[in-house]
């Protein structure tokens, strides 16, 4: 069986700092992005696709076991945390952060 060559992209992410004349959620639903990660306010919410339109997910209501389809093993409720971390320490040491968090995580898992 051959895939399609042209996929969508897994996972779209918007950061909300000014306002669009250009619906982006329905380009991205368009396109058949199964999720978009939105930025605002020093939260993130994760949306997934469902009947063509963006829903917010219903483990959201509890922050903390909040998972996303692209990444289950990612706790979304830490994610600003490293986004508001990069502000103070600067984002190379950030990212350096965020990956030893993620290797945290993995080795735990396995």
């Amino acid at each position: 069986m051959k895939l399609p060559e042209d996929l969508p992209p897994d996972l779209a992410i918007k950061s909300d700092y000014t306002n669009s004349s250009v619906n982006k959620d329905s380009i991205y639903a368009a396109l058949g992005v199964p999720e978009l990660w939105r930025y605002r306010r020093h939260s993130l919410q994760v949306y997934q696709l469902v009947e063509g339109k963006y829903e917010l997910c219903d483990s959201l209501r509890d922050s903390f076991a909040a998972r996303s389809l692209a990444f289950p093993f990612l706790p979304v409720a830490e994610i600003p945390g490293f986004i508001e971390q990069s502000r103070t320490v600067g984002q190379r040491a950030a990212v350096r952060l965020f990956r030893q968090r993620i290797k945290e995580i993995l080795l735990s898992q396995s």
